[in-house]
């Protein structure tokens, strides 16, 4: 590994600055080899025949900020869908060879911004990662998107954001609807860096309008038999 100062962009390469144009989706099969897991082939829905088989949706679940409210509610209308649901709490004690087999075996992985989201480097080729954006502003739109649209693409994934209401966060109750928090989240992110990260990365956790973010699962499920 080389290690330095300067950096490409977040979790992905440019291959024009890179060395014989290496770009991050080589280094997606170089991190499977790693792990001994199989190359580019099918998504594993499509690699099993069983006329019973549902595709696989990892659904990323958190314990403490940015935690799904109605995670139960959520988990029903997945698997109402038509997906078999695996629910995960990445810990930074999991064994990570483990860990990348059990991704590399989902079609979806869906989870609320944050770091754990990182795990789609595991994922096939052409598998869907679903990004439920919180409540934020300008601010959590640019982080949403350089941090892992921007990387999924470069991965060969398909990807679909998903962004909250008021409604469905956990703010509006605390703070109401006349409260900058709620009805300008860009002026609060002004503030600087610590503003942003105490109410829409700390504070905050989300009760999904299941009704609503169903259509996100509907399209996660045309990509993946598309």
């Amino acid at each position: 590994m080389l290690v330095g100062l300067l950096n490409h962009k977040d979790l992905s390469i440019d291959p024009k600055r890179a060395f014989d144009g290496f770009d991050m989706y080589r280094f997606k099969l170089y991190i499977r080899s790693i792990y001994s897991l199989p190359m580019d082939v099918e998504l594993p829905y499509k690699m099993d025949k069983r006329p019973e088989k549902k595709p696989r949706l990892m659904l990323v679940v958190r314990s403490k900020s940015r935690r799904f409210l109605n995670q139960e509610e959520i988990t029903d209308v997945i698997e109402k869908n038509g997906f078999e649901v695996v629910q995960v709490e990445p810990k930074r004690s999991d064994n990570l060879t483990e860990m990348s087999k059990l991704v590399d075996s989902c079609d979806v992985l869906m989870g609320v911004h944050g770091a754990a989201l990182t795990h789609i480097l595991f994922l096939r080729t052409n598998a869907v990662m679903v990004q439920v954006l919180p409540l934020g502003g300008q601010a959590m739109d640019f982080y949403a998107n350089s941090c892992y649209d921007e990387p999924a693409d470069d991965m060969r994934l398909r990807r679909i954001d998903y962004h909250i209401t008021p409604e469905e966060s956990s703010l509006l109750d605390k703070y109401g609807w006349d409260d900058p928090v709620i009805k300008d989240p860009d002026s609060v992110n002004t503030k600087g860096w610590s503003y942003r990260q105490k109410y829409y990365w700390n504070e905050q956790d989300l009760r999904l309008n299941v009704t609503r973010f169903e259509p996100v699962l509907v399209k996660a499920l045309e990509l993946i038999k598309g």
